[in-house]
């Protein structure tokens, strides 16, 4: 994978879109964090169970995940 430079610095902080800057470490950072492995996760464990169709419940589960993120 490429690096990519900047060449601004962080200084522990990360731009939202919008352009907003927050801290690296910030709660909400961490929740996004963990809302986006749980759909990594859900969708691993999906396409591991070779359903024909989803779960019931997934479709409205994928998509508060979407809200969220």
């Amino acid at each position: 994978m490429a690096r990519i430079y900047t060449r601004r610095g962080d200084r522990g902080q990360t731009q939202l879109p919008g352009g907003r800057c927050v801290a690296k470490h910030a709660q909400r950072l961490e929740c996004l964090g963990a809302v986006d492995e749980l759909s990594a996760c859900i969708g691993l464990a999906r396409a591991l169970l070779q359903e024909p169709s989803p779960p019931a419940g997934a479709a409205r589960l994928a998509a508060s995940l979407g809200r969220i993120q």
